[in-house]
């Protein structure tokens, strides 16, 4: 089912707050008249807690239901979150049927939680099921419409980014992703029908049906999950048992995280590292230790394109994300791409033409307003996002997970390299040394000075282009033609016209829909440079080249890194010397053949690499950014 139609026509259960942190519910038969009497109450014991890997505490809660007659105390205790915005509340059912559900999502240890579901009948507790283990699972949930005849509970699954339908099938709970969905979608779409809830709006529970249409392949991995989930859910309650997360009985017993550093400096990322067999002829500095390489963890990404120069002319950004498009490309089209590092020009991207999507200017706050200063319309800055410019050499970017989203919301619509070829640009502009510098701003200079002299709003006030056409052409072959000047020519900035004039008789090719961008961290969380490594071999675990668009490379001390780069992940490995082991990623850079061969065609030290991801500092030390790890989902 379509995600947007989804947020569309959605309903959740119908309910009121009765407690910051839990929401209560009724299924469709159940008289709404006398909902006020029935109550969900918690009783959280501040003095005992645990506390998550990024700082949220789930308190020791003794939960009740409290009916017009009876009250029913839960015949334990949980560890239940003390956020109060829907990550991990507890949530319960209330049925004709004398009895009533409770879904708990109770802290295990770090980030990870145990689901359950505990069935209170009219004499008291029925039983209590655990439905997930030790999985990042249980936000955002609610009640939802029936499911084969049965009551169903949707969650979110914030590490895959998929909403979650659990519902009781030959009298079992079973567990399964219903649709990717966005987190900033996902908590859109929790807190208006909270408001609604709030507001007595609702009327009726979930009510819109799916239709899920299954494929062999999605069967298979429902299988699948389901049989490895049954296989691990021993082992990981034994190691539960073993492991226990701590428990504090007093604010004083917490410690600063390690990645809150008071100081903090950053140092060099790529750090090569060598194994025995690799070729040493091109380093820079012969290396003095010499790993190996242990047998049985190496990962390397298959379909990756060739290694491009994106020199002074280039954006890190356009090619890193050229990068990771391209071999998401390959993979679909594998059949037609059969050499994937040289990819046929009309199925390859313009590593050129995305700098008109990386370069593009945000459009909120006081940023709204110097657009319009530079000349765009209201009716141009309504479609957002949607606005093709082309701004060479800007410091103002969009986040790198906000362009990918824009690319599959706007129907993957990429120019191709066929076009407007970059190396005709890189030979004239940035592989001549001072020289091609000089060259390329005289260029855009003479662009400047043709587009402030020739502007106007009818093309027929042009005149002859000749000598302008036959100036362009001489600083770079680019195929410049005078109608497509004099179409520029009418455009209201200078970033649209350069857009036009390089760009509009170009054909754009719809590639392969169905990607959205997987980040880490999402806004809020306070993340370690470990955490970040975790998540690239997870990602690369998962198939995918892994983009880090905000590395830092300048080597400063403080948190403001005063160069940071783009690169994409492609492979990972151990290695080892004597007992000794290490992590270590290759690096898909921008940066050309020639780098990739003085480190080692990009192997470096993984813990060097994250340690440098760019961080902002807070009032809790050197926070990494959110959005720093990105793939595509």
């Amino acid at each position: 089912m379509d995600r947007k139609e989804f947020l569309r026509n959605s309903l959740l259960a119908t309910g009121a707050i009765l407690l910051p942190n839990a929401i209560w519910a009724f299924d469709k038969n159940f008289n709404a008249e006398n909902r006020s009497l029935n109550k969900f109450v918690s009783k959280p014991n501040l003095k005992r807690f645990k506390v998550s890997e990024h700082g949220t505490k789930f308190f020791e809660t003794e939960l009740s239901i409290i009916k017009p007659k009876t009250d029913f105390k839960l015949h334990r205790k949980f560890f239940i979150s003390e956020n109060i915005n829907g990550i991990c509340t507890p949530t319960l059912l209330e049925s004709d049927r004398k009895e009533s559900l409770v879904f708990i999502p109770e802290l295990y240890k770090d980030e990870k939680h145990n689901g359950f579901i505990v069935k209170v009948c009219e004499n008291g507790i029925c039983e209590e099921t655990k439905i997930f283990t030790h999985e990042n699972q249980g936000y955002y949930a609610f009640w939802g419409k029936e499911y084969l005849g049965n009551p169903t509970l949707y969650h979110y699954n914030i590490e895959t980014f998929h909403l979650m339908r659990m519902h009781q099938e030959n009298g079992n709970w079973i567990n399964h992703r219903v649709m990717p969905i966005y987190p900033k979608e996902m908590i859109a779409l929790y807190k208006q029908q909270l408001q609604q809830v709030e507001q007595r709006q609702l009327t009726q529970q979930f009510g819109y049906d799916f239709e899920i249409h299954k494929d062999g392949f999605y069967q298979f991995l429902s299988l699948k999950n389901d049989w490895e989930q049954s296989l691990i859910t021993k082992e990981k309650e034994a190691y539960e048992k073993e492991n226990p997360a701590k428990i504090y009985t007093t604010a004083n017993e917490l410690t600063a995280k390690p990645n809150s550093e008071t100081e903090f400096g950053y140092s060099n990322p790529f750090v090569p590292i060598y194994c025995k067999g690799d070729d040493l002829s091109y380093a820079t500095v012969k290396p003095t230790i010499i790993y190996e390489e242990i047998a049985g963890t190496k990962i390397e990404i298959e379909n990756m394109p060739a290694y491009k120069t994106q020199d002074d002319l280039g954006d890190c950004r356009a090619f890193s994300l050229a990068a990771i498009l391209q071999q998401y490309v390959n993979t679909k089209w594998k059949s037609d791409i059969p050499d994937p590092k040289n990819p046929p020009t009309d199925m390859a991207i313009s590593h050129f033409g995305l700098m008109a999507y990386t370069n593009i200017l945000p459009y909120d706050g006081e940023d709204l307003a110097n657009l319009k200063n530079k000349g765009f319309t209201d009716k141009e800055l309504e479609d957002n996002g949607k606005l093709y410019t082309l701004g060479i050499l800007n410091k103002e970017y969009r986040g790198m997970n906000v362009i990918i989203d824009n690319l599959s919301e706007n129907g993957n619509r990429l120019i191709l390299e066929n076009c407007k070829p970059y190396e005709n640009i890189a030979i004239e502009f940035s592989l001549n040394g001072s020289k091609g510098l000089k060259k390329r701003d005289e260029f855009l200079n003479y662009l400047k000075d043709i587009f402030h002299n020739l502007k106007t709003t009818n093309e027929k006030n042009i005149k002859d282009c000749t000598i302008e056409i036959n100036k362009l052409n001489e600083f770079v072959n680019l195929n410049f033609n005078q109608k497509n000047l004099r179409k520029s020519l009418t455009k209201n900035n200078f970033e649209q016209f350069l857009f036009s004039l390089f760009f509009s008789d170009c054909e754009f090719l719809d590639f392969p829909s169905g990607f959205s961008a997987r980040v880490f961290p999402l806004d809020s969380m306070n993340v370690s440079s470990n955490d970040v490594k975790k998540q690239v071999i997870k990602g690369l675990n998962e198939a995918k080249p892994v983009l880090l668009p905000s590395l830092c490379v300048s080597q400063n001390k403080g948190d403001e890194c005063i160069s940071a780069h783009s690169i994409v992940i492609s492979g990972f490995k151990q290695v080892k010397i004597n007992n000794i082991k290490k992590d270590v990623f290759k690096i898909h850079n921008s940066w050309g053949i020639e780098w990739q061969k003085k480190n080692n065609d990009g192997w470096v030290d993984a813990d060097e690499l994250c340690h440098n991801t760019s961080r902002s500092n807070s009032d809790k030390g050197y926070r990494i950014d959110s959005a720093s790890v990105i793939w595509l989902g």
